[in-house]
């Protein structure tokens, strides 16, 4: 495991390096989101097995959700009925991902490790700050509902609805109102925001969740090594890193640093960041905002990342599946 740094303060003040290089150039554009990953469903198929998902964004053709089940001998995933709800009662159809079906082989050993692929299209929903539920159906084996935060079913690149949306926290759908021990509701782990070049060369992720506090992990990436020097190129202390969001009502929330740590290539460091809580709110487009040795990438996030308990529809739920510290955190830590 990489090295780990924890503190319950806040972070320094950015500053500068005396040897750093000059400015990055701005970016053409604001950051999308990539993808939304789901928390990781243990032991569905039988000891030993697991089921992931994740929403992909695929720009114009819309999203794809993309389904993998790890070992299990047989293709658990052939005859997957998958549909999209919406809060109105729609539902969507899906497309059949052409990648559905694929078997990757995991190596020889005592048990089963291959894994299955599956998935299904869908194309953008209007666009307003809707919610949407996922629905796996796998027959005998299980239905898994998978939670789309609201404000991510609509297309990215659509201009921002400026009509105010007075509904506060998510809902389950419809068709969720008589649900059964085969029923099982997977909530969503973070979304990925791929923010790319920043100064020095270094890139920049951003992961993003809001179980019922905003949690921020930012991801600083370099591949500079070069003969002679350490293959760890971070260090725990610099760059500085902050984060905050500021919310639509025009509020900002400061966060502390909970943890850093380095990967074990030495090429990647993680920072995470737990925000104050804000009071209650409709349903808004607030901003997200990241620093690193004082220069500052800001981009728009809905409220579903930031508002109180917005991130899920309810968290109580006795189908929904257990989140542990690893589903926020990652399971290299655990």
């Amino acid at each position: 495991m990489g090295a780990v740094a924890s503190s319950g303060s806040a972070s320094a003040q950015p500053r500068r390096d005396a040897g750093a290089a000059a400015a990055a150039p701005a970016p053409q554009s604001a950051p999308s989101w990539r993808a939304i990953h789901f928390v990781d469903v243990v032991d569905p198929f039988g000891a030993r097995t697991e089921l992931t998902a994740d929403l992909v964004n695929l720009g114009p053709q819309g999203m794809r959700v993309s389904l993998v089940a790890d070992g299990t001998a047989q293709d658990v995933l052939h005859d997957a009925v998958v549909r999209m709800h919406l809060p109105d009662g729609t539902v969507v159809a899906a497309a059949r991902d052409p990648l559905a079906g694929v078997q990757i082989y995991g190596g020889p050993g005592p048990r089963p490790t291959d894994h299955w692929t599956g998935g299904a299209l869908f194309p953008w929903q209007r666009n307003a700050l809707d919610e949407a539920w996922i629905e796996v159906d796998l027959g005998a084996r299980g239905r898994y509902w998978l939670e789309v935060p609201y404000g991510f079913v609509r297309d990215p690149a659509a201009s921002l609805p400026t009509a105010r949306d007075p509904r506060i926290r998510a809902q389950l759908a419809r068709a969720m109102s008589r649900l059964t021990d085969r029923d099982h509701l997977v909530p969503f782990r973070h979304v990925v925001y791929q923010v790319g070049a920043i100064q020095n060369g270094w890139q920049l992720s951003v992961l993003l969740s809001n179980p019922f506090d905003a949690h921020a992990e930012l991801q600083l990436y370099r591949d500079d090594s070069r003969v002679g020097r350490s293959s760890f190129l971070w260090d725990l202390d610099t760059p500085t890193t902050s984060a905050e969001m500021l919310e639509h009502s025009g509020g900002t929330l400061s966060s502390l640093v909970m943890m850093r740590r380095l990967d074990e290539a030495g090429m990647q460091r993680s920072d995470h960041f737990h925000f104050n809580r804000g009071g209650p709110c409709t349903r808004g487009w607030g901003s997200f905002r990241a620093t690193v040795d004082g220069r500052a990438v800001t981009f728009r996030i809905p409220s579903s990342l930031y508002g109180y308990t917005h991130g899920t529809a309810d968290p109580y739920h006795a189908r929904r599946v257990v989140v542990g510290a690893n589903a926020v955190l990652g399971p290299d830590l655990f």
